[in-house]
């Protein structure tokens, strides 16, 4: 009996190169020795449902999207319990996950590199119960993901994220933060926050230490409001470095609990979550599976797990 393969694919990712590159990526798929189940998803929230209700029934699920396509199969997966193995064909703007996991953004090579990769079982998150991939965010740059125009993402790919965020910057106010990362108490004006299992936000941020997928502990990054002129300087040159400054936290925890002064609007994986007060954030200990790609000579990767 062949395998079975579930193909979620978002057809308006990235320029819709997956959509076109469709027959051969089933083609593939296919010499492998798998029956393909492809799924187009037409809205919002289709590759959750489509996870949700044909995940357990495949050998393996194959995503084709961006941060948000990869986010609501995750999330689908996980809610319906399935220990169904994940592989990912980045084909949307930035590719955040992507890009700190080593995956091939050539969609056909990402396909070969599935069909021989590992599965590896990595660390998801929850946040107030909702499941998500790899990131929450909070504040300056969080909103750009899914404000910035789609032809802008589409042409300059990470550096319309990028520009759109630093042109933000000066028009910021600080949103008050009390963060509890497992006992370490942090209460400070900011302008930005996340917690993440990979570096966050289209590199724009130094890791701080290597990333680890699955070591069961989330990266905490903070960015105090800065108060001068000069502040705002060196947070900018920071940024646009790579560098860190004394304006920039970092923690590592299990568990973070955070409230803020008035209701305010977080993104996980760059998609809009409900604004509230208090948030809990949880690391799901390895518990996605997800078909990492071989290692080869001169791989310039971390150790992710």
């Amino acid at each position: 009996m062949k395998k079975k393969l579930l193909l979620i694919l978002n057809p308006f990712a990235g320029q819709k190169k997956a959509k076109r590159l469709l027959s051969d990526l089933v083609n593939l798929f296919q010499s492998h020795g798998y029956e393909v189940l492809v799924h187009l998803t037409q809205s919002s929230g289709d590759g959750s449902t489509a996870a949700r209700e044909l995940g357990r029934d495949a050998d393996l699920v194959v995503c084709s999207g961006g941060d948000g396509t990869l986010n609501e199969v995750v999330r689908g997966l996980l809610e319906s319990g399935a220990e169904t193995p994940l592989g990912y064909l980045p084909a949307g703007s930035t590719n955040d996950f992507a890009f700190s996991a080593g995956l091939s953004t050539d969609l056909l090579q990402a396909a070969r590199d599935v069909m021989e990769g590992v599965p590896t079982r990595i660390d998801a998150g929850s946040f107030n119960g909702r499941r998500f991939a790899y990131v929450a965010a909070v504040g300056a740059f969080t909103e750009v993901s899914y404000r910035t125009p789609q032809a802008a993402k589409n042409l300059l790919g990470r550096l319309s994220f990028v520009m759109e965020g630093y042109r933000e910057l000066q028009d910021l106010r600080p949103i008050h933060l009390t963060v509890d990362c497992g006992g370490d108490l942090l209460e400070d004006d900011f302008i930005f926050g996340a917690v993440s299992n990979v570096p966050p936000m289209s590199g724009l941020f130094p890791s701080g230490v290597n990333a680890n997928f699955s070591d069961g502990r989330f990266e905490v990054t903070l960015l105090r409001f800065p108060t001068t002129a000069a502040q705002w300087t060196q947070l900018i040159a920071a940024l646009r470095q790579g560098k860190d400054c004394p304006l920039i936290l970092r923690r590592q925890a299990e568990r973070v609990s955070i409230t803020s002064a008035e209701s305010v609007c977080w993104s996980l994986d760059g998609e809009h979550a409900d604004a509230a007060q208090s948030f809990q954030i949880e690391n799901l200990h390895q518990a996605l599976c997800f078909v990492m790609p071989p290692r080869r000579d001169g791989d310039p990767r971390s150790s992710l797990v």
